[in-house]
């Protein structure tokens, strides 16, 4: 799972001009514990990873979504999430993720799939001069 996100935001990383793009993702042990990891499997293979946050109130945040780099295109990430919101909007809660502005294709992928830009701003916890697009989804009013 480290290694499928190590790839997946490796190129990420670097367009953010990151030197450490081979991040440490052990952290994700932590929420693997917690139950907060989803993943996808296509032909026995680990092919996209969704971490999830569940400390706000209001929103569940979608911490990190990677699709294995030689998957994309393939609809893993779409059908990964739609998962995900199946399994949130049966609690009642929104959806809501961030990234980064001048990655367009990425917004573009979420505005596609339902999403909607709720502002722009700094990075939530660590402004690092690079602004952020923050999107949610809500549960489809029944």
């Amino acid at each position: 799972m480290q290694a499928l996100l190590l790839d997946a935001f490796r190129a990420y990383a670097q367009g953010l001009g990151k030197q450490d793009a081979d991040r440490d993702y052990t952290w994700v042990q932590t929420h693997l514990k917690a139950g907060d990891v989803r993943v996808l499997h296509h032909d026995d293979a680990l092919v996209a990873v969704a971490i999830l946050n569940f400390s706000k109130r209001d929103a569940v945040v979608l911490d990190t979504l990677g699709v294995a780099p030689d998957q994309h295109r393939q609809g893993f990430g779409a059908k990964l999430l739609q998962s995900v919101e199946r399994e949130v909007f049966a609690m009642d809660r929104a959806l809501s993720l961030h990234t980064v502005e001048r990655y367009a294709q990425i917004v573009a992928f979420y505005q596609s799939n339902g999403y909607r830009i709720s502002r722009t701003g700094p990075h939530p916890v660590a402004d690092d001069g690079v602004t952020r697009v923050f999107l949610i989804k809500h549960p489809p009013k029944t």
